[in-house]
């Protein structure tokens, strides 16, 4: 990764810069990423890729939650705060550059209920975030060919809500530390012109379902959808879900188990009747739903239920 000390070669860089090079611009939004899957790879972008927007898209969109990049965008007021150069002073007033203060980022996501709150509370992984500013570009750690997420020091990362008064919005406040081996000298960004299919302000991501089985019948089982928001004891349901967005793994077998029908129920919004093969009975069953997030602003969905025994052969 990044040199964590400064050396000396005895020469100044020059300071041209050529025509044509930008700063990155204001940020609008981030993408947080975890650093290392559960298979051990490192999450990054092949910038040498010639398909980098469709793998970020990917990396927005992936099944694993170990690789996937999670959209928090729309943001207002970002700062990125420069802590304090620590020196050491000798007897007569002389300075020693001991080592570069922290870079602390603050952040605000403005219209956001309690429920909001929940999903971003804490940061429990090890991770590091992909920064867009409002022209599209993409910012990360350059590193070799790979464009990695900026580590950030989670143990520093806090999240607080603000309710709606009369004179503001509701509102989360966040911050977070970059780890101090990270430099700025070493952030570089991807042209939004990369992006050339979406743009990276408007896609969103994934909305949690929760599931819960009912009505277990011979190659059937009814399941209520419901997302965590909405109000006490009347939930928002999930509703107009295909047959393909759910799942249904046979843990006892140790094989998934194809879903044919997925009817909503015109009474119940958000309850579905899943068809599937009689399974064995009292074989353990566990649903579950996913839907990735689309191109510019439609949400994807993903949930995972309680496990039940099939009532089978």
């Amino acid at each position: 990764m990044s040199e964590l000390c400064v050396t000396c070669d005895g020469k100044l860089s020059n300071t041209g810069i050529p025509v044509g090079a930008k700063p990155f611009g204001l940020v609008q939004g981030l993408y947080i990423v975890p650093n290392v899957a559960d298979d051990g790879t490192k999450n990054g972008l092949d910038v040498t890729s010639g398909t980098v927007g469709a793998d970020f898209l990917a990396m927005v969109q992936n099944a694993d939650p170990s690789k996937r990049a999670y959209p928090i965008l729309g943001l207002s007021n970002f700062v990125e705060e420069q802590g304090d150069t620590t020196f050491e002073t000798d007897d007569i007033g002389r300075r020693n550059k001991i080592r570069d203060g922290i870079r602390t980022v603050k952040f605000e996501k403005r219209g956001v209920t309690t429920q909001f709150f929940g999903k971003v509370e804490k940061l429990c992984v090890d991770a590091g975030v992909y920064l867009v500013d409002e022209c599209g570009n993409l910012r990360g750690t350059l590193d070799g060919d790979n464009l990695y997420p900026r580590q950030l020091n989670v143990n520093s990362y806090d999240a607080n809500f603000n309710i709606t008064l009369a004179e503001s919005a509701s509102k989360v406040l966040i911050e977070f530390d970059y780890d101090f081996v990270t430099k700025d000298k070493n952030q570089y960004y991807i042209d939004s012109a990369a992006f050339n299919s979406f743009n990276p302000l408007l896609l969103k991501g994934l909305v949690d379902v929760n599931i819960v089985s009912s009505n277990i019948v011979a190659g059937g089982v009814d399941v209520q959808c419901n997302f965590d928001y909405g109000t006490a004891g009347d939930l928002m349901p999930f509703t107009g879900a295909l047959p393909a967005a759910f799942t249904l793994y046979n843990n006892t077998t140790d094989l998934a188990v194809t879903v044919t029908g997925a009817n909503e129920s015109v009474v119940t919004p958000g309850l579905y009747t899943l068809a599937y093969a009689t399974q064995t009975l009292n074989d353990v069953i566990q649903p579950s739903i996913f839907r990735a997030a689309t191109v510019e602003g439609v949400n994807g969905f993903e949930g995972t239920g309680a496990t039940y025994l099939a009532n089978g052969i």
